[in-house]
């Protein structure tokens, strides 16, 4: 019992660290262009909602970049997970849940780090959810 509470609180505090943001394989590291839109021309939108999806942009690209999202504030009534510290926002006309969890693959502790960003129904008829979610290994303490 004694070793899986050990274990418990070392993921745990994996799970509460910024993921990491060198240029390996394990990293979430977005381009200086950063967009979520890509090559998509927003210039027919209407400048209301082309806000909200620069908005919306700038936060998904923010979590890819380990920080905390600039637009959208912290929905404290999300109820995070036991094994992780996965956030919520709301923004306008968007949510964007910050995935920072523990799961376990084949019996092996992974973490599970990105954005996972959802247009509200006005936005996007369907709630259209864009994410980049990684997995990358959790530090195993001895």
């Amino acid at each position: 019992m004694k070793i899986y509470l050990l274990t418990c609180f070392a993921l745990m505090v994996a799970c509460s660290q910024p993921p990491p943001t060198s240029s390996s394989s394990t990293s979430i590291v977005p381009s200086p262009q950063c967009s979520v839109f890509g090559d998509v021309e927003l210039t027919e939108v209407s400048a209301p909602d082309r806000a909200i999806f620069n908005a919306a942009s700038a936060d998904y690209c923010a979590v890819l970049a380990g920080q905390h999202p600039v637009h959208a504030k912290l929905d404290t009534s999300f109820r995070r997970s036991h094994n992780g510290s996965t956030a919520r926002y709301i923004g306008e006309g968007y949510s964007l849940l910050e995935v920072r969890d523990v799961r376990f693959i084949g019996g092996v502790p992974v973490g599970v780090f990105g954005p996972v960003l959802k247009f509200d129904d006005q936005i996007s008829e369907d709630g259209l959810e864009i994410s980049q979610l990684r997995l990358v290994s959790t530090p195993v303490q001895h």
